[in-house]
């Protein structure tokens, strides 16, 4: 989960994606939380969902088919306190505008 996370949100990441690499990548992505939950779902100590909560609003910001797409959302504060976190998600994408992107609010 962290390599996960490490990969879509650290500073260090070179990723970038086209729409439909956002597309194949959320396939592999949710592909491997349901076998990590499958994993996990005998320990009831652990609830998996919550563990995937920020990878999965990653990835919903990934597979948007515009920036301003974003504004019919309401976005964990918890995982993203400002828009700058967003707008850096949204860089990864080959083929959003860095214009469109920082006219999100």
């Amino acid at each position: 989960i962290d390599f996960m996370n490490n990969l879509l949100c650290s500073q260090d990441s070179i990723i970038q994606v086209s729409e439909w690499g956002a597309m194949l990548l959320y396939e592999e992505i949710q592909s491997s939380l349901l076998f990590f939950e499958d994993i996990l779902k005998n320990n009831h100590a652990i609830r998996p969902r919550l563990l995937y909560h920020k990878i999965l609003w990653i990835m919903k910001i990934l597979t948007l088919n515009q920036p301003s797409d974003i504004r019919r959302y309401t976005l964990p504060s918890e995982y993203f306190p400002s828009d700058t976190i967003v707008r850096f998600v949204m860089l990864k994408r080959t083929d959003y505008s860095k214009d469109a992107i920082n006219k999100i609010s």
